[in-house]
């Protein structure tokens, strides 16, 4: 997608910057198995902002006063690797531990130890509840298989071992057409659901193949998205494999999972989230016998979604049928995240896929009281908001004059950046709205950056959400030119908003952009995301 870099864009951005590579600086560390070589932000001597250490133990991620803190990835001398959040050296947070062995463990830690239940994922395959008593994992019991509603079972007859929520009843005048319920992204994400309602479709991929599809939803024929499922850009391809033909919504979280034995079958699904979707019910032809993936096009209830501030449970339930003969229902309860969690990147099997335009849903350029503010933020300055219409020279006065605003609003730096829970497969970020962001006087790096964004755009100045290795800042044309690079952008490093003037924040984020083009310029975590290329692909700003 056009909101996402390229590697020509990066290539770019190296050529347009000042010969010679960051040189490994003098900085102290708090972590004896971290002292060794340093490169990376310093402030008063330690190491502070982002970086890399490796001595006996390897890290990079964010610094603070020499500690190992915020987001970052700490390898240890045996090969074990964490990935996720520290508080002064210590694991806090979602977590993420590799061991050697091929085996991970997944969930909340505070002060280095699991926190609850977690989940211990097997190199076979296998998937544990565990615990941590005294110490040591200790596996939880697996919970008895219940089987779906409407399911025909023999009088006193237990469902077979091991047989998965929603298999198939097997038809009389045929082969059985298995099926399971999938929940993509693993939970709902209010924030995804709310921002992609106007996506376009995916591309197709130089690798995909389509063909024609038919719907029976509506009457006549409709062409839908016929394609073997690629990774790129789809939150549905959380665990699907290639040779799968996806139809349905083109960018849905619920659906189901389908061998198809027979040719020109018709398949209805229903799927009904409790109070957050009415019960939906589409059905597709299915052309060819092979693996579907069918994606009805929920009827949520935007409303709910919009007001959804605390995580919590919901029961979704799926309903099958295949020329018109039931299949069985499953419901199972899922966990909704806070329409403040946004999913920013999904771990596949063929590796880390970004969905940093995510991050747009939480400019809201069109908030009403965006004007109100701008008006005080330019109240100092004769010539108003004008976007580009004075130049570059005029686009950084007004830049300026909205990060002057935030100061004497007393908008301070808060390095809260919690997700309510840690998932396998997807990485999430609590985000403030801009208003609340105002409201609370505290933003962190993402915070301030849509804050600040917010009000550029509605100004007329296109900003450019810009991420590297656990942190976020903004960036911004300084001209109408299409182009991203280094000289016709601007850059505002927002967590400085509390402490120091305009122009020392704008030549942090310039020296930031270039040393993470530097150092980490193949980094799928170094991202430009355009707001105007955003909204073009149809990612819309969720109303707070």
């Amino acid at each position: 997608m056009s909101t996402h870099p390229t590697r020509a864009l990066a290539a770019g951005l190296l050529l347009s910057l000042a010969a010679g590579a960051a040189m490994a600086q003098n900085c102290m560390l708090r972590d004896t198995n971290l002292r060794g070589r340093y490169d990376g932000d310093c402030a008063r001597g330690w190491a502070h902002g982002q970086g890399r250490a490796e001595g006996k133990d390897r890290y990079e991620g964010a610094f603070m006063d020499g500690h190992a803190h915020g987001q970052g990835a700490y390898t240890f001398a045996d090969g074990t690797r964490f990935e996720g959040r520290f508080v002064q050296g210590r694991v806090n947070g979602p977590a993420r531990f590799q061991y050697p062995s091929g085996d991970v463990l997944e969930g909340e830690f505070r002060h280095d130890r699991l926190q609850g239940v977690g989940r211990l994922l097997r190199r076979g395959g296998e998937t544990l509840l565990v615990e941590m008593r005294g110490g040591t994992l200790v596996p939880l019991p697996a919970v008895a298989a219940v089987a779906p509603p409407g399911a025909a079972q023999a009088p006193g007859e237990p469902a077979a071992a091991g047989s998965p929520a929603g298999a198939a009843l097997p038809l009389a005048d045929g082969p059985p057409q298995d099926w399971t319920a999938r929940l993509d992204l693993d939970e709902l994400f209010p924030s995804f659901i709310l921002s992609t309602v106007t996506m376009k479709p995916p591309a197709d991929g130089g690798t995909s193949t389509r063909g024609s599809a038919t719907s029976a939803t509506g009457g006549g024929k409709q062409a839908l998205g016929l394609a073997v499922l690629q990774d790129d850009d789809r939150a549905r391809a959380v665990l699907t494999n290639a040779n799968v033909h996806y139809l349905g919504d083109p960018w849905g979280l619920v659906g189901i999972r389908l061998h198809n034995a027979r040719s020109g079958a018709q398949v209805t699904v229903q799927v009904q989230a409790e109070a957050l979707a009415e019960a939906t019910r589409e059905s597709f032809v299915l052309e060819r016998v092979g693996e579907y993936a069918l994606y009805p096009r929920l009827r949520y209830r935007f409303d709910r979604l919009r007001e959804t501030v605390q995580p919590g449970p919901v029961n979704i339930t799926w309903s099958v049928w295949v020329d018109g003969k039931p299949m069985g229902s499953t419901t199972r309860a899922a966990r909704v995240r806070s329409v403040n969690e946004v999913p920013f990147v999904v771990i596949t099997p063929q590796g880390r896929r970004n969905m940093t335009g995510m991050f747009t849903a939480f400019v809201t350029e069109d908030a009403p009281w965006v004007p109100e503010l701008l008006r005080e933020a330019m109240a100092r300055h004769s010539q108003g908001a004008v976007g580009y219409q004075m130049g570059r020279d005029g686009v950084n006065l007004q830049v300026k004059a909205v990060y002057e605003m935030l100061q004497r609003r007393g908008v301070k730096y808060s390095s809260i950046t919690d997700s309510s829970s840690a998932s396998q497969h997807v990485g999430s970020q609590h985000v403030r709205f801009p208003s609340e962001s105002l409201r609370g006087a505290e933003a962190n790096c993402v915070d301030g950056t849509v804050l600040m964004a917010t009000l550029l755009k509605r100004m007329g100045i296109d900003p450019v959400l810009i991420t590297g290795p656990g942190h976020m800042l903004l960036g911004y044309r300084l001209d109408g030119s299409k182009e991203l690079s280094l000289d016709n952008l601007g850059f505002v490093e927002t967590t400085m908003v509390a402490s120091a003037p305009f122009q020392a924040a704008q030549d942090k984020g310039r020296s930031t952009v270039v040393q993470w083009l530097t150092q980490h310029a193949k980094s799928p975590q170094l991202n430009f995301v355009s707001l105007e290329s955003a909204r073009a692909a149809g990612y819309m700003p969720i109303s707070r």
